[in-house]
C-alpha cells in the first residue's frame, strides 16, 4: 500500500505558492496515469473509493473541502500533478513511492523545503486544527470592531474545512455577521457601541449539511443574538446542528414591567410598576394578550380600542391577570437563539448546556411553523431560558421533542413550549418557574401515535397553569411532577384523549389542582386514571374537576377513575360531570363527612356526632346509601392502633354505639337510611382529648374529633 503525500504534505505551484485548485492523477506503472489511471481510495481499507482527478486547495489534497490522505493499493505508480492553468508541476511514469524531496519549484528549493516552510506558517493546517481571527488581524478585545477580521477567517476556515477557534476572546462587530465555516467554538460575539442590529448568521455546511457550535456566545444584540441558516439547501433536507456550552442571552432588546393592578388582558387600562419605558403606539403582550398603547399617564398605559375590543390578538384567556403579571413590549424575531430562517426548514437539534436568558422575544426558538412529515428531532438538555419576553424555549412543530434537566423561569409567556409532535415525546427534570402563562405547554398532534411522558418536574407558581396539555392524543404519562401554586390550575388537560396521572405533588393556592376537560371536534376524555398522587393542600375551586363529555363530535361520556390518592383533607373537592357512570370507577367508593355540631354530655361523658355519605365523583353531593360501612374509633393517628373488642351492634339506622371501656376500642357496622345520615354516639372516657374515626376500606379516610 502506498499512502501518498505524507499527512497533509503541502504541494507548491510553480511559483512557490500553495497549489490551489490543482490536479492530481495517479496511473499504472511507467503509463501517463491520465490515460490508464489505477484505484485510488480516501481510507486505508481501500472501501472508500475516490474518484479522479484529486483536486487541491491551498497545497493539500482536499475532499469535501477538508485536508486529506489519498491511498493507492501499489507502491509502484505514475502520478502527474497539474496546476489550474493545465501546466505540469511534476511528471512522473515510474515512481516507486514518492519522497517530497524529488519536486524542485522554481526557487530552486526541493518540495521537502517548501514543505518545512509552508508547514511552519501554516501549522495549524498541517494538524488539521483552528483557524484564529487574531490570526487575521482581529484586536479580540471586545470594542474594536473585528467584523472584517471574522470574514477573513471564516473564509479561510470553510474553504478549509477547519474550525473557527475564538481562543475564548470578545469580537466585536459593528453590524450582523455571516459566518459559514459551520464549525465553530471559544468565541464571542457582540455588537460594537453604535451596533443596534442584529447579531450572527451561521449558515451550515453546505456539503455535510450539518453544524457545530461549542462554547459559542453571542451576546447584547438589540435585534437577535444569532439564527442558524440553511444556505442554499432545501427546507426539506433535514440539517443536522449540534450546540453546546453556548450563549445567546441579553439580546432583543427586552422591554417589561409588572402589573401592579390585577386587570383583564382585553381591559381598557393596565397600571404597571413603571410606564416610563413604554411609547404611544407600541404593541405589548400581557399573557396571551397583545394591546396597543394609546396614552400613558403616570403609571398608567390605556389602549387603543376596536368598536370596545382593546386586544387585538387575543389567543388564550384574558381573565384575571394577576399583580406581578409581566407586561411586555412585542420585540416579535428578536430571539435569542433561532433555529431556521423559513417557517418549512427542519433540523434535527441536539442542544446541550444552552443559555438564552433576557432575550426581547423567545430565548431558544425552532422556526419551523409547517407540521412535520419527517423524523426531525428536538433533543435539549440541560438549557437555561430566564426572563425572557415572550417564551423560553419554543420547540414546536418538531416529530420528537426530547426535553431534559432544562430551566424556564419568569419568562412573560410559556417557559417551555412545544406544540405539533407526532412521535413519542419526553419532557423530564425540567424546572419552570413563576412564567406569565404556562410552566409547560405540551400540544401533540391529533390522530398519530404520539404519546407524551411527563417525567419528575418542577413546574411551580406559574401565573395561569403549571402543566397545559392539549391536543386528541393517547397513553400519556403524568408522574412524579410536583406542582404547586400555579395560580389558575396545576395540571391542565384540554381535549387529551387518555392518560395515567399518579405520583405527582399538588400543593399552594391554585384554583383547581387538576382540570381535565374535552374539546368540541375530539373524541371525548376517556381512560383517564388519577391516582397515587399527593395533594397538600386544598385547591381554591377544586382538587379535582373533569368534564368528559358532551363535546361536538366527542362521541359517549368517557371513562375516569380516581383513586388512592392522598388528600389534605378528609373529604376533598372532586366534581366530574359527564362521565360514564358504569366504567368509572372511585377508591374510596363514598366520603364521609361530619355534619351540625358535636355535643356532649359532661356527666355522661357521651359525644354525639352526626356524619353524611357523600359522591366519591362530586363530593358537594349527598349521597343516600344502604349499604354497609364499617367504623373504627382511635385514640391516636397515625400511631398503629389496636383494635379490640368489636361491638355487636349492626343495621342500626339510628346510629352506632362506640364505647371506650379504658383499654378497649371497638367497632359496628351500620346501615344509612334513606335520609344518607347517620347518628353515631360515642361513650367516651372522660381523660381521653381525642378520638378518630376511620371509614375501612381499600383506602381509610380518617375524620378527627376533639373532645369538648
Amino acid at each position: 500500500m502506498t499512502m501518498f503525500l505524507a499527512p497533509y504534505t503541502a504541494i507548491a505551484d510553480i511559483d512557490g505558492s500553495p497549489l490551489d485548485a490543482g490536479f492530481l492523477f495517479f496511473g499504472e506503472y511507467g503509463k501517463d496515469p491520465e490515460l490508464f489511471p489505477v484505484e485510488v481510495f480516501w481510507d486505508a481499507d481501500f472501501t472508500v473509493p475516490a474518484a479522479q482527478p484529486i483536486r487541491t486547495r491551498n497545497g493539500y489534497p482536499v475532499r469535501n473541502g477538508s485536508p486529506t490522505k489519498v491511498y493507492l493499493k501499489t507502491a509502484q505508480h505514475s502520478v502527474v500533478i497539474k496546476n489550474r492553468n493545465g501546466a505540469f508541476i511534476l511528471v512522473d511514469f515510474k515512481n516507486k513511492g514518492w519522497s517530497a524531496n524529488f519536486v524542485v519549484d522554481a526557487s530552486g528549493k526541493n518540495q521537502q523545503q517548501v514543505n518545512d516552510e509552508l508547514n511552519q506558517a501554516t501549522l495549524k493546517l498541517a494538524e488539521h486544527v483552528a483557524v484564529y481571527p487574531k490570526d487575521f488581524g482581529a484586536s479580540g478585545d471586545g470594542v474594536t470592531d473585528d467584523k472584517q477580521a471574522l470574514i477573513d477567517a471564516d473564509v479561510f476556515a470553510t474553504e478549509n474545512g477547519l474550525v473557527l477557534d475564538g481562543q475564548g476572546l470578545t469580537y466585536a462587530v459593528s453590524s450582523k455577521v455571516t459566518l459559514e465555516c459551520a464549525n465553530f467554538k471559544n468565541i464571542k460575539i457582540v455588537p460594537t457601541s453604535g451596533n443596534t442590529g442584529d447579531g450572527v448568521d451561521f449558515v451550515i455546511n453546505q456539503s455535510s449539511n450539518s453544524i457545530y457550535l461549542d462554547k459559542v456566545l453571542a451576546n447584547g444584540f438589540k435585534g437577535y443574538g444569532a439564527m442558524i441558516l440553511k444556505g442554499s439547501i432545501s427546507s426539506s433536507s433535514k440539517s443536522l446542528l449540534i450546540a453546546q456550552d453556548c450563549d445567546f442571552s441579553a439580546n432583543g432588546n427586552l422591554v417589561r414591567s409588572v402589573l401592579t393592578v390585577a386587570a383583564d388582558g382585553n381591559s381598557k387600562t393596565q397600571t404597571v410598576a413603571d410606564a416610563s419605558i413604554f411609547s404611544v403606539g407600541q404593541y405589548i403582550w400581557i399573557s396571551d394578550c397583545r394591546v396597543k398603547i394609546a396614552s400613558v399617564s403616570g403609571n398608567v398605559l390605556t389602549m387603543v380600542s376596536s368598536d370596545g375590543v382593546y386586544a387585538d390578538i387575543l389567543e388564550g384567556s384574558s381573565t384575571a391577570n394577576p399583580v406581578g403579571q409581566y407586561v411586555t413590549v412585542n420585540n416579535a424575531g428578536r430571539n435569542g437563539l433561532q433555529i431556521g430562517g423559513h417557517r418549512e426548514d427542519e433540523f434535527d437539534i441536539y442542544l446541550n448546556r444552552v443559555a438564552a436568558n433576557d432575550c426581547g422575544w423567545f430565548g431558544i426558538y425552532n422556526r419551523i411553523a409547517v407540521d412535520p412529515t419527517t423524523n426531525t428531532i428536538f433533543h435539549a438538555r440541560s438549557c437555561e431560558t430566564h426572563r425572557c419576553g415572550y417564551l423560553g424555549m419554543g420547540a414546536g412543530r418538531t416529530y420528537i421533542a426530547d426535553i431534559e434537566g432544562c430551566f424556564a423561569d419568569e419568562n412573560s409567556n410559556n417557559g417551555i413550549d412545544s406544540n405539533a409532535t407526532l412521535a413519542p415525546s419526553f419532557f423530564r427534570k425540567n424546572t419552570c418557574l413563576r412564567n406569565g402563562a404556562d410552566g409547560l405547554f405540551i400540544s401533540p398532534l391529533a390522530g398519530y401515535n404520539n404519546p407524551v411522558t411527563i417525567d419528575d418536574n418542577n413546574l411551580c407558581y406559574n401565573l395561569r397553569i403549571g402543566c397545559l396539555f392539549s391536543g386528541g392524543n393517547d397513553n400519556n404519562i403524568i408522574t412524579n411532577n410536583t406542582m404547586i401554586g400555579n395560580l389558575r390550575r396545576n395540571l391542565g388537560s384540554r381535549g387529551v384523549h387518555s392518560g395515567e396521572v399518579t405520583g405527582n405533588t399538588f400543593d399552594g393556592a391554585s384554583d383547581y389542582h387538576v382540570y381535565i376537560e374535552g374539546r368540541d371536534g375530539y373524541a371525548n376524555p376517556s381512560g383517564w386514571n388519577i391516582h397515587h398522587n399527593t395533594f397538600k393542600s386544598e385547591a381554591n375551586i377544586q382538587d379535582i374537576f373533569a368534564n368528559i363529555g358532551g363535546y361536538s363530535g366527542g362521541g359517549a361520556n368517557g371513562k375516569i377513575e380516581i383513586k388512592y390518592n392522598n388528600y389534605a383533607v378528609s373529604l376533598p373537592k372532586i366534581e366530574v360531570i359527564r362521565y360514564d357512570t358504569s366504567l368509572s370507577k372511585s377508591y374510596p367508593e363514598t366520603y364521609f363527612t361530619m355534619i351540625g355540631n358535636k355535643t356532649s354530655d359532661v356527666v355522661k361523658s357521651v359525644l354525639k356526632i352526626n356524619f353524611q355519605a357523600k359522591n366519591p365523583f362530586r363530593t358537594s353531593q349527598n349521597l343516600n346509601i344502604s349499604k354497609k360501612v364499617e367504623f373504627s374509633a382511635y385514640s391516636s393517628y397515625p400511631a398503629t392502633p389496636t383494635r379490640a373488642i368489636a361491638c355487636t351492634w349492626s343495621n342500626r339506622t339510628a346510629g352506632m354505639l362506640l364505647n371506650d371501656n379504658l383499654n378497649t376500642y371497638g367497632y359496628a357496622e351500620i346501615v344509612f337510611g334513606t335520609s344518607g345520615a347517620a347518628g353515631i354516639d360515642i361513650d367516651y372516657n372522660t381523660t381521653a382529648k381525642r378520638v378518630y374515626v376511620a371509614k375501612v376500606d381499600e383506602v381509610e379516610q380518617y375524620i378527627e374529633m376533639e373532645w369538648i
